[in-house]
């Protein structure tokens, strides 16, 4: 979604809230995921992957900060945490991750898919070579923010 209609989108959320009522900010960090794999809480393979909706989360965090500056709502609370996605293959994994970006519009580089294709196939390796508990995860840093409708 590009930038004015997120803008639009939380000025219609702020016109159908209650005075005072909230609304939940939940959204990724820019930089890349990380795909790993995992077994008994020791990581065996971690990479970036780079393919990802990084404009439309930067769009989401101009949205926000946006609204921020109209007053429109006020950040009471703001935190970070881990966000894991985890499945028992590469292939689930990857079957996730596709249906997570469904609706992600961006243009995607031939490089980029390359890339993502070799971190896929080193994570598999790997995955392959490890014991029946190891997990493919993919691993994204995440903020959430409490927003608050400020006036009438």
């Amino acid at each position: 979604m590009e930038l004015e209609g997120m803008v639009h989108a939380l000025e219609e959320i702020h016109h159908v809230l209650r005075p005072d009522g909230t609304l939940i900010d939940i959204h990724p960090f820019a930089e890349p995921p990380q795909v790993k794999v995992i077994e008994n809480n020791r990581i065996l393979f971690a990479e970036p992957k780079r393919e990802g909706d990084h404009e439309g989360i930067q769009s989401a965090d101009r949205a926000v900060a946006e609204v921020l500056g109209r007053k429109l709502f006020v950040a009471e609370r703001n935190r970070d945490f881990d966000f894991f996605s985890y499945a028992s293959s590469v292939a689930e994994l990857r079957d996730f991750w596709d249906s997570y970006n469904a609706f992600n519009e961006s243009p995607k580089e031939v490089a980029l898919l390359e890339y993502e294709d070799e971190v896929f196939a080193r994570a598999e390796d790997v995955l392959r070579g490890s014991g029946e508990d190891a997990e493919a995860v993919i691993h994204e840093r995440v903020g959430i923010t409490r927003l608050t409708r400020v006036g009438r």
